[in-house]
């Protein structure tokens, strides 16, 4: 896969970076509060899709921007029309 590192992916990282770190602090901090599974479950999905959108966003080929954008909206599209469907 070719790189080209621009401004968009280096935000991305980063974030990608401190969602991970306060999802693993929380995580040690679990038995605090009830809702601390949550917050590590949105923590991690905000890393997970941070990280598809860095690697798209660094993308150089055409082939591999479009291959990570359909796995980051293929749920979107599934719900979107299960929605408009009656």
């Amino acid at each position: 896969m070719l790189f080209q590192y621009n401004l968009y992916f280096v935000i991305l990282s980063v974030t990608v970076i401190i969602s991970t770190t306060v999802a693993f602090a929380a995580w040690q901090r679990r038995s605090i509060c009830s809702a601390s599974k949550l917050f590590i479950s949105m923590m991690l999905a905000i890393a997970g899709y941070a990280t598809v959108a860095a690697m798209e966003a660094a993308a150089i080929i055409f082939r591999e921007c479009f291959s990570q954008r359909s796995l980051c909206f293929c749920g979107c599209k599934s719900d979107l029309f299960n929605l408009t469907r009656r």
